[in-house]
């Protein structure tokens, strides 16, 4: 028998905590301890664990104010199992979690087993952000997950200061390729964002973290190559517009242009040699580098065909205006139907207006984000240098 330690942060006293313990009591296969790691501002959740009986060790420890990956890190410390598993005070493991999973280990002979979660919404508005984002599939989550200690202590563990990204910080770190040994969810998550600003403030939150992180490098690089088009479109019509402006900021933005260009070319040397082993990734960058170039086509149309002339059969009024709102529409489209379907989200509930809104819902995400990631790949070399001299 293995001994299993279940690390569990707590820091609201509003969660289904009591939920979670119950379900840990009820696991076919038993973990040795739950250490429960208290960072709330209050002594409610101590209070209920005291109240609480349970045949299984329940280890409290309070610490100040400490982000998920910190308060998972001090849980691992105080652990005394051979294996740490990871659940969090909204994640509900189901009653074979355990037993399976360890069994995935010793069978295939793995030092861990990455968890997988599924999402289910109760409300209209929480089916509606549920098809926007997660859909009906499992996701790779830290909860759930279960590590060999001594692997996970040699992997130096999670960053203390990331508020979010932490996990997939970490999952970059140990060079965790996906390998699916079943498709099985073992945890559940039923509090999904209710309302629109939530979910706002927790894209925005989350995305202002993970800019100052070395993940999600690939996307964040997507948003800066958009962010440098259209400037570059902003800037031209302030040539006709604001001559004189155009003519004092023309030196200045030519050294941005320039200066970006080069961070993008750099930024996806790393992001290639990671890749190499993921096709879909090869598939993505076709697409970027198409849709490129048929921004530059689109935006020098009637430069390319028509040489300004306005009579002329080739020329188009405004089709830099109506190739971005067909860009906009498309994208509403492909983000509001065809990926909640393969999400596996009812058509039935997808049509007949449900889609507009799950793809406005995700193009408002789009905006809320782009600020950060388009920060998050400038600063990205320095980020590197930051993690390369901290390893060193």
């Amino acid at each position: 028998m293995y001994k299993i330690s279940v690390i569990l942060p707590v820091y609201s006293y509003d969660d289904p905590l009591l939920e979670v313990i119950n379900s840990l009591k009820l696991q076919k296969y038993k973990p040795f301890e739950i250490i429960i790691i208290d960072s709330s501002n209050n002594i409610k959740i101590q209070e209920l664990i005291k109240e609480f009986e349970a045949d299984i060790k329940i280890l409290y420890h309070w610490v100040p104010k400490a982000y998920p990956g910190h308060a998972r890190n001090i849980g691992v410390k105080l652990s005394k199992g051979e294996y740490v598993a990871f659940v969090d005070s909204k994640t509900i493991p189901k009653k074979n979690w355990l037993f399976d999973n360890i069994e995935i280990i010793k069978k295939n002979k793995l030092d861990y087993k990455i968890g997988l979660t599924e999402f289910i919404p109760k409300t209209f508005t929480q089916k509606i952000i549920n098809a926007a984002t997660y859909g009906k599939l499992s996701f790779s989550t830290i909860p759930g997950s279960i590590f060999n200690k001594n692997f996970f202590e040699d992997s130096g563990g999670f960053v203390n200061n990331l508020r979010s990204g932490e996990d997939q910080h970490f999952l970059l770190k140990i060079r965790y390729f996906q390998e699916r040994y079943n498709n099985q969810a073992y945890l559940t998550y039923q509090h999904l964002p209710t309302s629109l600003l939530t979910i706002i403030n927790r894209y925005f939150v989350y995305s202002f973290y993970t800019c100052f992180s070395n993940i999600q490098i690939f996307t964040k690089n997507i948003y800066l190559i958009f962010f440098l088009m259209l400037t570059a479109v902003i800037f031209t019509n302030i040539k006709s517009i604001l001559p004189d402006t155009y003519n004092y900021l023309k030196n200045y933005y030519t050294f941005f242009y320039y200066l970006i260009t080069y961070l993008i070319f750099y930024n996806f040397m790393p992001i290639l040699y990671y890749e190499m082993r993921n096709k879909l990734f090869y598939y993505k960058l076709f697409i970027i580098i198409f849709f490129i170039f048929l921004c530059i086509l689109i935006y020098n149309w009637n430069m390319y065909f028509a040489n300004w002339i306005e009579t002329s059969n080739m020329y188009i009024p405004h089709i830099t205006k109506i190739f971005i709102s067909i860009v906009i529409l498309f994208s509403i489209l492909i983000r509001g139907l065809l990926l909640p379907l393969y999400k596996k989200v009812s058509l039935k509930f997808i049509f007949p207006v449900n889609w507009i809104i799950v793809g406005g819902i995700t193009f408002i995400i789009d905006i809320v984000k782009s600020p950060s990631y388009i920060l998050g790949a400038i600063i990205y070399p320095f980020i590197q240098i930051y993690y390369y001299i901290k390893d060193k």
